[in-house]
């Protein structure tokens, strides 16, 4: 409003109504090519700002629903980070169990791996003892067959001795 400044403050208003003295200087002031100018300009720039303001209002809105987009996408990754952390969670969970188990079954298996050998070892020298049992009473039985036909022997040898006793005896008292 610089054309307004530009008009004559220092003149009073006059005895017809001061008020009406300045609306008729307002007046033709508003008439002149620089208050069209003025007003051209002004014009302008508001429907620049006006331009501006809907463009920031409507990349506040943007921005607005991009945040809740963000933030609806952060929510979801959250919450999915979260279920793959149970799913994770359990997952272990059930590793660990199921290694116990196999660890349970390894170690059952391992023990009895020893008991069927120590078994087997057991039974295994129980064999060879009665294996040497048996080659002890094989030996004995061969000693004893030997002496019994050393024996037999002998006494076959008796009898033949004592057949021909008899038969002298028998041929001397005939």
């Amino acid at each position: 409003m610089s054309g307004v400044s530009g008009a004559s403050s220092n003149s009073a208003p006059t005895s017809t109504g001061g008020v009406g003295d300045a609306l008729l200087k307002l007046a033709s002031f508003v008439q002149t090519p620089e208050y069209v100018h003025r007003v051209a300009e002004l014009s302008e720039l508001e429907a620049r700002a006006t331009a501006k303001h809907e463009s920031v209002t409507a990349a506040a809105t943007a921005l607005d629903k991009s945040r809740a987009a963000h933030d609806r996408s952060v929510a979801e990754f959250e919450r999915k980070s979260s279920d793959f952390d149970v799913y994770q969670h359990d997952v272990h969970e059930t590793l660990g169990t199921r290694e116990t188990e196999v660890n349970k079954r390894e170690a059952a298996l391992t023990k009895r791996e020893r008991d069927f050998a120590d078994r087997l070892a057991d039974e295994a020298a129980a064999a060879q003892t009665r294996a040497q049992a048996l080659d002890t009473r094989s030996q004995n039985l061969d000693q004893r067959e030997r002496e019994l036909t050393v024996e037999k022997a002998a006494v076959d040898r008796q009898t033949a001795d004592l057949g021909r006793r008899l038969a002298k005896i028998r041929e001397a008292s005939a």
